[in-house]
């Protein structure tokens, strides 16, 4: 019975998601003041209330079930802020982030996140072995893409009219923290965090792929309000769908919501600085793409690295503890 209820919670979530998802885009493409920034934000929420109010468990416990094994430390503390304090202060310089509207809701989101990333880092177990895939696989997958589209042809190398170098760093590092604060909050704590705990009863593998799906669909579904086409959407799924079973692998054997979100939130940053305009400065300063259709294609280049990233999360062992985080 107990197997069913996880299920029927699981599937009444998902169905809320969408409706929630979708009707956030009506009332947007409607003029109403809902910005599309805020469906993670929701979908997260209602990870955390399903959580706590359906499933009736400690809000730690969608981070890890792993038994709190340090004493708060002082430079747990010093480091959320310096990240929360990084990511107020260069977004405030650099005018990607303003004090109104919905920059208020994500700067919000950002101090939890911040809170979050001290008690999952400090209070929790963390896999160090999953933990520095979590953070390779990301960074390897960018510079494989970016190496091979120039074997291919389709990426070229280029030298930046000035020195943008610092530039470059700050802004990569500003939307790599961002994501990783924002992920602790949002799509984390409701794809892998609720609706993969629920669905795991039906085995390790199925939870990941429909977890996996779900938020693959759950992507295009916001693409489609903000204007993607066809193709656009099958690249998106694609590219969603190998994300979400990395994360979900990530933080099965990692036994953290942390590392899923540290992972997340580096992809989300170097997929940002590597197709940066000039407006912001990323990682695009230093290559092009040299037809149209070649960023797409260097796109699918660099999220086939990723799957290979997958392969190696998933034939590498998970280290044998007391308390397993899933069951098997």
């Amino acid at each position: 019975m107990e197997k069913k209820n996880r299920l029927i919670d699981a599937w009444v979530f998902i169905a809320l998601l969408f409706v929630i998802s979708i009707a956030t885009g009506w009332f947007n493409r409607r003029g109403v003041n809902i910005p599309l920034s805020t469906i993670p934000i929701f979908a997260g929420l209602l990870g955390f209330f399903f959580w706590v109010f359906i499933y009736r468990k400690p809000t730690a416990e969608i981070y890890s079930k792993g038994y709190p094994y340090r004493k708060l430390k002082l430079w747990g503390i010093i480091s959320s802020v310096v990240f929360f304090e990084y990511v107020l202060i260069w977004g405030l310089h650099s005018k990607q982030i303003q004090l109104i509207d919905e920059h208020l809701y994500s700067l919000t989101v950002i101090f939890i996140g911040a809170i979050a990333f001290y008690f999952s880092f400090i209070r929790m177990r963390v896999s160090l072995r999953f933990l520095f895939l979590g953070i390779l696989i990301p960074l390897l997958a960018s510079g494989s893409a970016v190496g091979l589209g120039r074997y291919f042809g389709f990426v070229q190398f280029s030298v930046p009219r000035e020195d943008v170098l610092g530039i470059v760093f700050l802004n990569t590092s500003y939307w790599i923290i961002f994501g990783i604060l924002y992920q602790l909050v949002c799509e984390e704590p409701a794809f892998r965090g609720f609706l993969m705990q629920r669905l795991v009863d039906k085995g390790r593998a199925q939870a990941v792929i429909i977890s996996s799906f779900i938020y693959a669909i759950w992507h295009i579904i916001i693409g489609i309000f903000q204007g993607i086409n066809i193709q656009q959407g099958v690249v998106s799924f694609a590219e969603n769908f190998i994300i979400g079973c990395l994360l979900a692998l990530l933080f099965i054997k990692g036994k953290n919501l942390l590392i899923a979100a540290i992972s997340h939130g580096i992809i989300i940053g170097l997929k940002l600085s590597l197709l940066a305009g000039d407006k912001y400065p990323g990682l695009s300063q230093y290559f092009q793409t040299t037809t149209a259709s070649a960023e797409l294609k260097f796109i699918m280049l660099w999220f086939l690295c990723l799957f290979i990233g997958l392969i190696v999360v998933l034939i590498t062992p998970e280290k044998r503890g007391p308390q397993p985080v899933f069951p098997r």
